[in-house]
């Protein structure tokens, strides 16, 4: 069977289909190393098997997604191995925070009775409110994690002004 390359639509199909996986697995869709991996995982299913891409039951597209799925896990695996590796903890919590990352192991007060109050309370929270909680207790700012999530503007002004009014009322507990 002679092989033949994508046209342009399907090359548009494909592009869709993996960065939706990424966005799926909460992975950035703008890293090239990720978008080459699904597309390339996705290329050699298709060249093994072009026709279940075109039944009905959409047998090929499943096969696809398990596959990407699977090999973005095995990468982001590998990658966050290596960064917990080669973090130290005198380092910095990013550049906007100076303060290094040892220093937030040892909570100077409180106790764990509270510190599991506080996170029991921010698991109740509405989705986009508690990923902003704890994006910040990550020590992302707040920009970082509006991209991390792919939220415009407002969705990340409201979570933050969401956020806010519950740690007011959190306060007055």
């Amino acid at each position: 069977m002679k092989r033949r390359t994508l046209s342009s639509r399907e090359e548009i199909y494909f592009e869709r289909f993996v960065r939706s996986i990424l966005q799926d697995m909460h992975l950035r869709d703008t890293d090239g190393d990720l978008l080459q991996m699904g597309r390339l995982s996705l290329w050699e299913l298709y060249c093994e098997e072009p026709a279940g891409f075109f039944l009905p039951d959409g047998r090929g597209w499943v096969s696809a997604y398990e596959r990407i799925r699977t090999c973005l896990e095995s990468e982001r695996k590998a990658r966050s191995a290596r960064r917990w590796r080669e973090r130290s903890m005198d380092q910095p919590v990013n550049e906007q925070t100076p303060v290094p990352l040892g220093s937030l192991l040892v909570q100077h007060c409180g106790d764990h009775q509270n510190t599991v109050c506080f996170f029991d309370y921010l698991d109740h929270l509405e989705r986009k409110t508690r990923q902003l909680a704890y994006g910040l207790l990550a020590g992302y700012s707040q920009q970082e994690t509006q991209r991390r999530f792919g939220w415009s503007a407002d969705e990340a002004a409201a979570a933050a002004g969401c956020l806010r009014e519950k740690m007011t009322q959190y306060e007055c507990i």
